[in-house]
């Protein structure tokens, strides 16, 4: 597995409690001519994002406009899905996106029943509740730029919170309400919809999943981490 980065003061995403899935585009399968089968989960819980229909499958690129790290460059039909597992309504997600041709969903855990983090239009972040139908979710538009870093956080008390560029961002607006404790077991998606829709078109970079809200020194953290290893 490759190191994480230098210095050793920062922090692997392991080291955190709580960490239930992590991709990033440099430890992937290439089936040849930079074609990406698989997203190898590098969290040590075996949740590798895969993809078998050979045209819904990323190209490996490097993005010089991040240190060129490695990408997978998504076209519009292009997604990854993992195995089911259970994820609670608490959580923390970090994205590291690129270029941006077409915002969509970025990573979206379950079929619109569960928590999803979407670039932009309907919502930024959708938590839904116990019946399938409650849920508690924050707007904003356009909310996150290209080769830049973003994440996702819900307590069960309050809206979600979206940062953006190591800052809170605030929303356009919230509806719902906060949603009670309670774990569905259902797969994760990474670049659409576990359906094949909602497609977010560019360069995907990394994607991090824990199952609880983070606290403001953990995030800062990972932050720093993030934006020593891409610059951004």
């Amino acid at each position: 597995m490759h190191s994480i980065l230098a210095p050793a003061a920062l922090t692997d995403p392991r080291a955190i409690p709580g960490l239930e899935a992590w991709f990033r585009a440099d430890d992937t399968v290439d089936v040849g001519g930079g074609v990406i089968s698989q997203w190898n989960d590098r969290s040590g819980n075996g949740r590798h994002a895969t993809q078998a229909t050979p045209g819904n499958r990323g190209t490996r690129v490097t993005n010089a406009s991040l240190r060129n790290r490695a990408g997978v460059s998504l076209d519009g039909n292009d997604y990854y899905t993992t195995s089911a597992f259970s994820l609670p309504r608490s959580c923390t997600i970090f994205v590291v996106v690129g270029a941006i041709t077409a915002r969509g969903m970025l990573v979206e855990h379950g079929l619109g029943d569960s928590i999803y983090l979407y670039a932009d239009g309907n919502a930024a972040m959708a938590v839904f509740g116990p019946t399938g139908i409650g849920y508690h979710r924050v707007f904003k538009t356009a909310w996150i730029g290209a080769n830049s870093q973003a994440s996702g956080r819900y307590d069960q008390s309050s809206a979600p919170s979206l940062r953006a560029a190591r800052a809170d961002v605030t929303p356009t607006s919230t509806d719902g309400t906060a949603q009670a404790s309670v774990s569905y077991s259902k797969s994760l998606s990474i670049g659409a919809r576990g359906n094949g829709t909602l497609f977010h078109t560019g360069v995907f970079h990394e994607a991090i999943v824990y199952s609880r809200a983070l606290a403001a020194a953990e995030i800062a953290r990972l932050e720093a981490t993030l934006a020593a290893f891409y610059g951004a």
